[in-house]
């Protein structure tokens, strides 16, 4: 496939065009993985649903985080995804949070070993090393980054030494994961090694962690930062648990990004989440598992204007 590349505030693959159009994977069940059954399962639904890439977030669980059984399950659905055109984010904002769960604090602590372990490592179904596999088209270091609790510039520091590790090995994307709205996003969207501007909001959900879509996604259509923005991640509130509350959510955050040269989408999350406040979306909510199916049929994953 190729790897995905950056051209001006747009993304790239194979000299085209490509919009990344996609939802989040999410564990939760500490004590399972993601392992072959559920990838055999998965897969044909990301593709019946018509989505790009998948983001996987939260998949070590009770494991740690270089443990062979979670890494020998993701080879096997990496391979799966790629055999299917699909390509994948990894995020590593639970490597931070097994760091904090030791009392560790992580924008000070070495992730060279971590992030080695991960870029080196060879998938035992394809023989593909990592680093190598364009299937990965972007690589967040973290997210959702507690500046109350640690310095701001612990985390600068961090961002920009980890974005020149992971970017001097491999062609990967990188990017330092969402950031919240009291946050400098433009100064950790100007680094060199940064190709970014990773966003998240929650519509009708404004607070330090989710961005007024209204007040400021027109301000990253106009923004002086030749990188593309990729809403990494949108769904309803919690509390809106019906279908039909959750389907005006999410087709107002899709027209809010798209109408403001919004570069790629992923919503949280794909699959079967347990009430009583559920994200997910499947064919158990058909209103919005349909609205998202209507956006992947719109323009062959160029902007999806013609639905707005």
């Amino acid at each position: 496939m190729n790897y995905v590349t950056t051209n001006n505030k747009r993304f790239s693959l194979n000299g085209q065009l490509w919009f990344p159009f996609g939802g989040t994977l999410y564990r939760y069940d500490n004590n399972k993985v993601l392992d072959n059954a559920y990838f055999d399962t998965i897969v044909p639904e990301i593709v019946a649903l018509g989505l790009n890439h998948i983001r996987f977030i939260n998949f070590f669980g009770a494991y740690a985080p270089t443990s062979e059984t979670i890494w020998a399950s993701i080879d096997y659905g990496l391979d799966k995804l790629a055999t299917a055109g699909i390509k994948v984010n990894f995020s590593f904002a639970e490597y931070r949070a097994s760091l904090e769960g030791q009392s560790i604090n992580p924008y000070t602590y070495d992730w060279s070993t971590f992030l080695g372990f991960f870029l080196n490592r060879v998938n035992t179904v394809n023989g593909k090393t990592y680093k190598n596999d364009d299937t990965i088209f972007l690589i967040s270091l973290d997210g959702e980054y507690n500046s109350t609790t640690y310095q701001w510039s612990d985390i600068l520091n961090f961002i920009t030494t980890y974005s020149a590790y992971v970017k001097t090995r491999t062609s990967a994307l990188v990017d330092a994961g969402q950031l919240f709205t009291s946050q400098d996003y433009t100064t950790i969207w100007n680094l060199p090694n940064i190709d970014i501007r990773c966003i998240t909001s929650y519509y009708n959900v404004i607070n330090s962690q989710s961005l007024d879509q209204e007040q400021f996604f027109p301000i990253f259509k106009v923004q002086a930062i030749n990188k593309p923005w990729y809403f990494a991640e949108f769904g309803s509130a919690g509390d809106d648990s019906s279908d039909q509350k959750q389907w005006s959510t999410i087709l107002t955050s899709y027209k809010n990004a798209l109408k403001n040269d919004c570069a790629g989408t992923c919503f949280w999350n794909f699959g079967n989440q347990p009430q009583p406040h559920t994200f997910d979306i499947s064919t158990n909510r058909p209103y919005i598992y349909n609205l998202v199916k209507e956006f992947a049929g719109v323009s062959n994953y160029s902007p999806r204007l013609k639905v707005i």
